[in-house]
């Protein structure tokens, strides 16, 4: 069975059934999931799980369980949580009423990249046996095939099996060939692994041709670029290779080996392209999949970061990572390659003999580079390696350098020793944020004096907004003002808390309290702004406004248009969509974009919006003038427009323009959504005419019918056929509806 095809029809039933939302859902995941969007996706998968289980539709579930092991083990390698769901998942997908469900050889696939995930190499056999069993009960023209067939192929890779890859990789591609079903790419780049395995590149190399990248979707492209940047760099085409590498900060975990393995090959041609830069995204690299549970891949990206390290002479961190890896050992089953790197790293590290250094010596020799000065702080004299300066300098270069973990223990035990110590006690404050380590922050709120508590009881606010958990930072913040009132600082987040809670009126007590205070306009006055604009104090909106120089005349409320920007709302699947707006105040905007008529209209909605720009605007002396973006706050007020299109053969600009005018009379708004480029073939023998396609955004006041006797007085002499197909369902015209759907069919509008 064709897996979309079931796909299509389920959703179509769904809707024919009144399930709309359900419909939606099970459509919109995989877009959601492959344009690594998860979060939004993972927010919807609970409400669609119920919905499928309240008709009970175990087909649907195993569908939508299926994504969700796709977005958290397969693009996440996130194994923490999701294993023995995924095993659970597997036993239903195969029960009696779901066997049938194509979706369920999906799952064998998901079970297959989890235990790769988790160990590659350790679970290779378990993975061949169920990726073989799952391949003989499916035809080579389902899109399964491809899938499974790659699993299988990477089994026998990460076995070690290179040759008998090569040959399964090859078998596959033929019978797909043979098929008609065109390059299963996905088992072609294992034939590629297979091949660079055992050192035939250029072989390698001439499977990748970018010409083959035409069709490929942008999941595909990614890893086609990955695959050919490493190929081209092991056969020295730099200056290609670094062309299509891609940048580590987009990079998902799924495809950090692979990455990896391209970077390796770079540094291999360009040893100064590793540095310590290089460093920190590997270390990036390794506490994500730590965290996510994927022992072999950070056991291997562990060891390559351990590599490098030691060739630009940072042997203190191929040393952390060394400690760390071989904590990951006794956890894996097979990890007879990962001892025997470590075992040639270690051997490879020559002893440094260097003089100890005196502590000012030491400070004054630190540089930008945290690896340079771990090295350096090794040298440290005895009396000198204890001091709170050392200490410092070496956990700071611990966080920079990506260890956090070590500044942390060696923060813990410092502050327990010398709890005066105020520059320690930040650093380990600003460490525990970071780390978003609550329960660590919580026992030291607890255990500091008195005098120090209120700076660890901002810093548990700030983990707490960063949460979103406005009442526990609300209930920290306030007990670190009892200890300390006088403090801005505090009462400033004291008052960006209290407005999350819409506790607004004491939230502006607070702010005007500030503004007294403050002579020098700032950041305060802009939330006094936003505070004083949901409570409708506009006298104290204005009266912040002119602090910050801006000129408005009247009194009241804002409303002078003075720049356009966009507004980042949330559609139907949970994802932020930018809408064009224009800023009628510092703190509100009013939407100009109008919806499709299948949207919740949201066209003239005046927004009050947070003031801080989610792209700020380029430093002075730059011609980038972007649309600053900005997250809403609340409505303010409704728009109240519904919409509706029209479409059709366009009747030439006069005649639009007096619809337009027409229409504005009644005080609905016409937007054209077409150009040039729209022709509908009338007639098959005559030349395609140019169409027109439009939505009218009408009023709450404005009946519809008004609308409609409008557009069809206008519309009555145009030459071509306009169909309102809207607003004729809405007022059950169903005759005439029925008429402007079949001609909409038969020119397909």
């Amino acid at each position: 069975m064709d897996i979309w095809e079931w796909v299509y029809q389920t959703c179509d039933d769904l809707r024919e059934a009144g399930h709309e939302r359900l419909a939606f859902i099970v459509d919109e995941l995989p877009g959601l999931i492959c344009g690594d969007q998860q979060l939004e996706a993972e927010a919807l998968i609970p409400e669609g799980l119920a919905l499928a289980r309240s008709i009970d539709h175990p087909w649907l579930e195993v569908y939508l369980r299926h994504w969700l092991a796709q977005s958290r083990v397969v693009r996440r390698r996130d194994v923490t949580g999701g294993l023995e769901e995924l095993i659970h998942l597997l036993d239903f997908a195969h029960g009696e009423r779901t066997a049938a469900c194509p979706q369920s050889v999906c799952v064998t696939q998901d079970v297959c990249i989890a235990y790769g995930a988790v160990d590659g190499p350790g679970y290779a056999e378990e993975r061949l046996a169920a990726s073989a069993e799952t391949i003989e009960r499916i035809d080579v023209t389902w899109p399964c095939f491809q899938c499974i067939s790659a699993e299988h192929a990477a089994a026998l890779l990460d076995a070690g099996l290179y040759q008998d890859a090569e040959s399964y990789c090859r078998t596959q591609l033929e019978k797909a060939s043979t098929a008609g079903q065109g390059t299963l790419w996905q088992v072609k780049w294992h034939l590629v692994d297979a091949l660079a395995r055992q050192g035939r590149h250029e072989e390698a190399l001439a499977l990748l041709d970018p010409e083959g990248c035409r069709g490929m979707d942008e999941e595909e492209s990614r890893r086609h670029s990955l695959h050919h940047a490493r190929e081209l760099a092991v056969a020295g085409k730099l200056d290609e290779a670094v062309s299509i590498q891609m940048q580590p900060l987009g990079l998902k975990p799924s495809e950090y080996i692979l990455w990896l393995r391209a970077e390796i090959a770079f540094c291999e041609r360009v040893p100064e392209r590793n540095d310590f830069q290089l460093g920190k995204t590997l270390r990036r690299l390794f506490t994500t999949l730590r965290d996510h549970g994927a022992l072999y891949e950070q056991a291997e990206i562990g060891m390559a970061a351990a590599k490098l390290a030691l060739a630009r002479g940072s042997s203190v961190v191929a040393t952390m990572y060394w400690e760390e890896v071989e904590a990951v050992v006794p956890r894996l089953r097979r990890p007879q390659r990962i001892i025997e790197e470590l075992e040639t790293q270690r051997r490879s590290l020559a002893p440094k003999a260097a003089a100890p250094m005196a502590e000012s010596s030491l400070i004054d020799a630190l540089t930008d580079n945290p690896e340079r000065n771990l090295e350096l702080l090794q040298q440290a004299t005895t009396e000198a390696a204890s001091s709170e300066a050392i200490l410092l300098a070496r956990c700071e270069a611990y966080r920079e350098a990506g260890f956090s973990n070590r500044a942390k223990s060696e923060l813990e035990e410092f502050v327990a020793r010398y709890p005066e110590s105020v520059p320690a006690l930040d650093q380990l404050l600003r460490v525990l944020l970071a780390a978003v380590d609550e329960a660590a922050m919580r026992s030291l709120v607890q255990k500091i004096d008195e005098a120090r508590r209120p700076r660890a009881l901002f810093y548990q606010a700030r983990l707490y907004q960063g949460q979103r958990r406005w009442q526990e930072a609300a209930a920290a913040l306030e007990v670190a003002r009892r200890l300390e009132p006088d403090v801005p600082v505090l009462a400033s987040e004291l008052a960006v808390v209290y407005r999350h809670l819409e506790r607004y009126e004491e939230a502006l007590t607070i702010l005007d309290e500030l503004v007294a205070s403050e002579p020098e306009a700032g950041d305060v006055d802009w939330e006094r702004m936003v505070v004083a604009t949901a409570l409708g104090r506009f006298d104290e909106v204005r009266h912040s406004a002119r602090r910050l120089e801006f000129d408005f005349a009247g009194e009241g409320p804002i409303d002078q248009p003075y720049a356009y920007c966009d507004i980042l709302l949330k559609d139907a699947a949970g994802r932020e969509v930018p809408h064009r707006a224009e800023r009628i105040s510092p703190v509100v905007a009013r939407i100009l974009q109008m919806q499709a008529p299948a949207v919740p209209s949201v066209f003239r909605d005046e927004i009050l919006f947070d003031p801080v720009s989610l792209n700020p605007p380029p430093e002075q002396g730059s011609d980038e003038r972007p649309i600053l973006r900005f997250r809403p706050i609340k409505q303010l007020r409704a728009g109240g427009y519904r919409v509706y299109d029209i479409d059709g053969v366009h009747p030439g600009d006069e005649s639009v323009e007096g619809l337009r005018a027409a229409l504005r009379e009644l005080g609905v708004v016409l937007s054209i959504r077409s150009s040039e480029e729209y022709q509908i073939e009338v007639d098959p023998e005559q030349e395609p005419v140019r169409g027109l396609y439009a939505f009218l955004a009408v009023p709450g006041e404005v009946t519809s019918a008004e609308v409609l006797a409008c557009v069809q007085s206008c519309t009555t002499n145009w030459l071509g056929p306009m169909t309102y197909r809207g607003l004729l369902k809405e007022l059950g015209m169903a005759e005439q509806l029925a008429r402007q759907e079949q001609w909409a069919d038969q020119v397909q509008l």
